[in-house]
C-alpha cells in the first residue's frame, strides 16, 4: 500500500508541469516531509534549495521566449513567461526530490525485496546482493589502502591515479573469488533448480488491503487524467492563460496531503495513550 502510494504520488508530480499542480505538490512534500521527519528534512532540504534557486535563476538567463519583458541588459532580456516556467520547474524537481527522499526514508528494504521477490525473484536477488555488495567493496578499499600505506614493502605512493588502478585490480580479484564462492553456495542451496519455492513474508493483503488499493489506484488514475486536462489547456509560451478556480485540483490536494493526515492521526492517538497512561 505505501510503496503504491508512494509511486502514485511521485509519478503524478513529475508529470504535471503546471504551477498550480506544482504549487500543491511542493507544500504537500514539505508538510508532509515535516509531519514524517521532523528537523531531518533540514538535511535534504540545504542542498535542494540553492539547487531550486539555480534552476529558476538559469532558465529566464538562457531562454528569451515570451511576450512580458521584465528587465533588459544589452542582449540579454528577461520575460515573466520564463521566469514563471523556470520556478515552476525547481518546484517540480524539489517536490519529486522530496517525495523521492521520503520513499526511501519510509520504505525499508525488507518490504522492497519481499515486493519484488515473489513476482521478479532475480531482480530481486540482483538487488539484495547490490545493496550489500557496495559497502562490502568501499570497506574492502578502506582496508587494502590502509594495508598498503603502512607496509613500507609495497613501495609507498606512485601517484594517487596509479595508486587508485593498484586498490581497484586488487578489489576486482577478490570481488571474482567471492563471485565464484557465491555462485556455488547458491547452486548447492537449490537457487532455480524447480519450481518456485515459498517464502516468508510478515506482511498479509487483508480484503481492506485490497480495497483501499483499488480506492489508492482509481484516485491516482483520476488526478492523472486531471492534470493531463489541465496541462493540455495551458501553456507558458508566448502569453500564459489566465489562471482560474476549478474543482480540478482538488483531487491532487486530496493524494498529497495523506501522509499529512495519517501523521496527525497518529500524533493525535499517541498524545492521548500518554495521557490515558499517566492518570
Amino acid at each position: 500500500m505505501l510503496a503504491t502510494y508512494m509511486v502514485a504520488v511521485t509519478a503524478t508530480t513529475m508529470c504535471a508541469l503546471h504551477p498550480v499542480f506544482a504549487s500543491i505538490s511542493l507544500a504537500g512534500a514539505l508538510a508532509a516531509a515535516a509531519a514524517i521527519e521532523g528537523r531531518s528534512v533540514l538535511g535534504p532540504l540545504r542542498w535542494q534549495l540553492p539547487f531550486l534557486c539555480l534552476v529558476c535563476l538559469a532558465n529566464p538567463l538562457f531562454s528569451h521566449r515570451g511576450d512580458t519583458l521584465l528587465a533588459q541588459w544589452g542582449a540579454i532580456s528577461i520575460h515573466l513567461e520564463s521566469v514563471v516556467f523556470g520556478l515552476c520547474m525547481g518546484m517540480l524537481l524539489l517536490a519529486s526530490l522530496l517525495w523521492l527522499w521520503l520513499a526511501g526514508r519510509l520504505l525499508s528494504l525488507d518490504r522492497l525485496l519481499s515486493l519484488g521477490s515473489g513476482i521478479m525473484p532475480t531482480v530481486g536477488l540482483m538487488a539484495s546482493m547490490v545493496m550489500r555488495l557496495v559497502p562490502q567493496i568501499v570497506s574492502r578499499g578502506s582496508r587494502v589502502g590502509a594495508v598498503r600505506a603502512a607496509c613500507s614493502a609495497a613501495g609507498g605512493s606512485k601517484g594517487a591515479v596509479r595508486d587508485g588502478a593498484r586498490v581497484s585490480g586488487i578489489l576486482l580479484s577478490w570481488s571474482l573469488e567471492d563471485s565464484l564462492e557465491r555462485s556455488d553456495a547458491m547452486r548447492a542451496r537449490g537457487w532455480r533448480a524447480g519450481a518456485q519455492r515459498t517464502q516468508y513474508l510478515p506482511w498479509s493483503l487483508s480484503l481492506r488491503d485490497v480495497v483501499a488499493l483499488v480506492l489508492l489506484i482509481a484516485w491516482a488514475a483520476l488526478d492523472a487524467f486531471l492534470e493531463w486536462v489541465a496541462c493540455s489547456q495551458w501553456q507558458f509560451y508566448p502569453v500564459m492563460p489566465h489562471l482560474k478556480v476549478w474543482w480540478g485540483y482538488f483531487p491532487h490536494v486530496a493524494l498529497v496531503v495523506l501522509p499529512l493526515l495519517f501523521a496527525l492521526v497518529d500524533r493525535a492517538k499517541w498524545t492521548h495513550a500518554r495521557r490515558v497512561s499517566c492518570r
